[in-house]
């Protein structure tokens, strides 16, 4: 695969994306440009229930919140009329979009707001600047989409699909982490991620032809990287229950990662799991514990279900614990999710 503007968002950290983005636009001839804004397909489909339906004249079609995402996929995948470039659908549906949207009808003012915040809150919306007071301003309303570097312990799974296909359309995906604290502070870990390949059922109902141009083989291929707090070192890495190591351990701004790559057919499964011991994750106040779990959602994602078992030291007392402020009931059996990222915060003692 070669290195270019289509892979430029390689690093899950925006601003890197964003730089990288910058400088292969400018190797192609382009102009310097003020900033870069990042949105995708769930974006416009966020922002089409606001305005509505919106017609793309060049085109002949009309694109809705519904059928947003399929429309998209059609007229991008291949070359189309009236222009040879196959993005150039999205360059004209956007232009058509955001007239919309510029000067708004004032009983839309409330309903834009409100999707803004979800898109922001969700990672569909990020932006990034090289101007540093506007780069500072996208950070403090959350748009500027970089790694989390608030301390305590850390997850965050960043997929990548490498088959040049769509398949994390029909991609089915899950998560289940298990942490284990111990006395001396550190915390073991173990991060299952399972994937289901549901093209069969994603196909149903679809354009044959479309579906052949967007999945080719239905054959998906993903890079899957799991970071960790820089200090973490992984154990192992098994595929299927069987050991498979990992293909590439390293570090990236105050984070570790862990990569491999897996591969699963038309209708088939995969389990992939990484084992992992962070030392230091803990925070002590006196007498008083606190353990601090950040999840951190990948840009442009779902929101992929996730289960926490989280195991106390021996002997430890539980004070309270809670998720996104919310309190929690089993320590051994929290489900949640990754619509936006997410804390999990615990405060225990340790009897002597």
């Amino acid at each position: 695969m070669s290195w270019n503007f289509a892979v430029s968002n390689w690093s899950p950290d925006f601003p890197t994306a964003a730089q990288e983005a910058e400088r292969f636009f400018r190797l192609a001839g382009g102009p310097a440009v003020d900033g870069v804004l990042a949105i995708n397909v769930r974006t416009i489909a966020e922002l089409l229930r606001v305005t509505g339906p919106v017609t793309v004249e060049p085109y002949g079609v009309t694109v809705t919140a519904d059928n947003a995402a399929d429309v998209i996929e059609q007229y991008t995948r291949t070359a189309q009329e009236p222009a040879s470039d196959r993005k150039a659908f999205v360059g004209a549906l956007a232009e058509e979009l955001l007239g919309q949207l510029v000067d708004p009808a004032p009983d839309r003012w409330t309903p834009l707001l409100d999707a803004l915040e979800r898109l922001r809150d969700q990672r569909q919306l990020l932006f990034f600047s090289g101007a540093p007071k506007m780069q500072l301003l996208a950070h403090d309303l959350g748009l500027d989409g970089a790694l989390d570097q608030s301390g305590g312990d850390y997850f965050m799974l960043v997929d990548a699909s490498v088959n040049s296909t769509k398949l994390n359309l029909a991609l089915e995906q899950s998560i289940d982490l298990s942490v284990r604290l111990d006395r001396d502070g550190s915390a073991r870990h173990q991060a299952t991620i399972s994937y289901h390949n549901d093209l069969p059922g994603w196909s149903r109902g679809r354009d044959p032809a479309l579906v052949q141009r967007l999945m080719l083989s239905g054959q998906y291929g993903g890079y899957v990287r799991v970071l960790a707090p820089e200090q973490s070192r992984l154990e192992h890495v098994t595929l299927a229950g069987r050991e498979a190591g990992a293909e590439e351990i390293g570090t990236e701004h105050g984070k570790a990662f862990f990569g491999r790559f897996v591969s699963v057919p038309s209708g088939g499964k995969a389990e992939l799991a990484f084992r992992y011991t962070t030392s230091g994750v803990v925070r002590r106040d006196g007498d008083m514990i606190e353990y601090k779990l950040h999840l951190q959602k990948q840009s442009g994602t779902e929101a992929i279900p996730v289960r926490i078992a989280l195991s106390l030291p021996q002997g430890a007392r539980l004070n309270s614990a809670d998720l996104d402020g919310a309190a929690v009931e089993s320590l051994t059996d929290i489900e949640t999710d990754l619509a936006k990222d997410r804390e999990l915060v615990v405060r225990y003692g340790l009897s002597n």
